[in-house]
């Protein structure tokens, strides 16, 4: 316990280093602090939540804290009234190692951010939302919340382009989904060879890139609950604990061309080219094109997909889905999924710039003869309005349905993850409304439904 303390003391530190080393002439700090209290359900026990919420910005620095203090109140059998704290929040029982409480006591940062995101230089670290690099047909829309409120993970992704160094013909992306773990990990490295060549747009502003990402333990966050040798939520005779897997290896080369843009409408096209594994990886391609007429925004691909080859790997449930995908990954028999020629069809709308959104996506092989679920279609849907627009509320609603095999199956939430956020502003106080459903395969009830009511104040 005394060397988890010793790094939470260092964080801390270097954390507030270059807070001190401002000169007294820098920025201004901007500090605002929130209390939240509510309630969750954890491991089918309710708990009262009171969470601190305090932030500081400095400039191009900030961070902000989130630390949840959960506990329950309920009278024992003696009927004397009982104080239990959830106490995978402070400590783990059975001991823990170095990595496992670094990731517990960094979790207790919301954020740490460097810069916004249109700027040269963007680094936030903490939860990640809707993940996505290049093209996103390797990682589209990956989140490393999907175990929470159980547990909260503390990643990081960044965006370095080559205006930083007066070089604006480079640029890099990257992301880590676990930094104590440093298990899932992309980059992209992008540029634009004929910047300076011509002034023809579809040519001067070609964007290639090249990507690779490696996820080093695809069963991570799988556990042994019944101490028997093997993961509970998996077929034992697949998946005892001394499963050896291999490192998962993508690599990918890409492009995005820019043929049109004005005030009432944009066009661009784009590639990919992916192989999923080394020796004899799974190769996969696509092509497409995406853009918008006035407040409607589309995109289009074909998609190319090789025996076993799995598009998007890095996807929104990947982190309920990891072992699922790594037997398709690492099969070297006969094909789990069959090569097909596939498709994904977007249409949604944005109002108020960008502020209102709502979009919905269908993906999935253009055949599948043999009726394999693994290759059924999967729809995707998101209606949210961002904070501020209103004064008095904003949302977010999403649903990610798949293995749709037929009509019956797109309101049946049987493997979706399945969520919506409603956030009521009464200055100066909050109160929020959130149910987030996730489907588990495997799992004896296969439903984790969280919900949440919160009231906080914010100044």
């Amino acid at each position: 316990m005394k060397r988890s303390l010793a790094a939470l003391h260092l964080m801390i530190i270097l954390t507030l280093i270059p807070l001190w080393s401002q000169e007294e002439t820098g920025p201004e700090p901007d500090f605002n602090f929130g209390i939240s209290i509510g309630t969750v359900t954890l491991e089918d026990e309710v708990y009262n939540s009171v969470r601190f919420l305090p932030e500081l910005s400095m400039g191009k620095l900030g961070a902000g804290l989130d630390i949840d203090f959960r506990f329950t109140l309920k009278n024992n059998d003696q009927g004397d009234l009982r104080f239990k704290v959830y106490r995978n929040d402070w400590y783990l029982e059975d001991g823990g190692s170095f990595q496992e409480y670094l990731n517990l006591y960094l979790s207790k940062f919301a954020y740490i951010r460097w810069g916004e995101e249109r700027d040269s230089l963007f680094v936030r670290l903490g939860s990640l939302g809707s993940t996505t690099l290049g093209t996103g047909y390797i990682m589209g829309g990956y989140s490393n919340t999907l175990l929470m409120p159980e547990q909260r993970i503390f990643g990081g992704q960044f965006n370095l382009t080559g205006e930083l160094f007066n070089f604006p013909y480079l640029g890099l992306q990257g992301m880590i989904s676990n930094l104590s773990a440093l298990d899932l990990l992309g980059g992209r490295l992008y540029g634009y060879p004929a910047a300076d060549l011509t002034e023809i747009p579809i040519v001067k502003n070609i964007e290639l890139g090249t990507s690779f990402y490696t996820d080093r333990n695809p069963f991570l966050y799988l556990e042994d609950l019944d101490e028997d040798g093997y993961y509970d939520i998996y077929d034992n005779s697949v998946y005892p604990t001394d499963y050896d897997t291999e490192n998962v290896v993508i690599t990918g080369f890409d492009f995005i061309a820019p043929v049109y843009a004005d005030s009432f409408s944009t066009l661009a096209l784009m590639g990919d080219l992916v192989f999923q594994g080394s020796g004899d990886p799974k190769k996969g391609g696509m092509l497409g094109a995406a853009g918008s007429v006035s407040f409607l925004r589309y995109m289009g691909q074909i998609r190319f997909m090789g025996d076993d080859f799995q598009p998007v790997y890095f996807d929104a449930p990947y982190d309920l889905l990891r072992a699922d995908k790594y037997t398709v990954y690492a099969n070297e028999g006969d094909p789990v999924l069959d090569a097909a020629t596939g498709y994904l069809a977007s249409l949604g709308a944005a109002f108020l710039q960008e502020s209102l959104i709502f979009n919905v996506s269908v993906e999935g092989p253009f055949s599948n003869p043999d009726n394999d679920p693994y290759m059924d279609p999967r729809l995707k849907g998101v209606f949210s309005l961002q904070p501020g627009v209103l004064e008095i509320v904003d949302f977010n609603f999403w649903y990610d349905k798949m293995y749709i095999s037929g009509f019956d199956d797109l309101i049946n939430p049987e493997n979706a993850l399945v969520g919506g956020l409603v956030n009521l502003h009464m200055a100066p106080a909050v109160i929020s409304f959130q149910v987030d459903a996730k489907y588990e395969p495997g799992d004896s009830s296969n439903w984790n439904v969280t919900s949440q009511i919160r009231t906080g104040i914010q100044y």
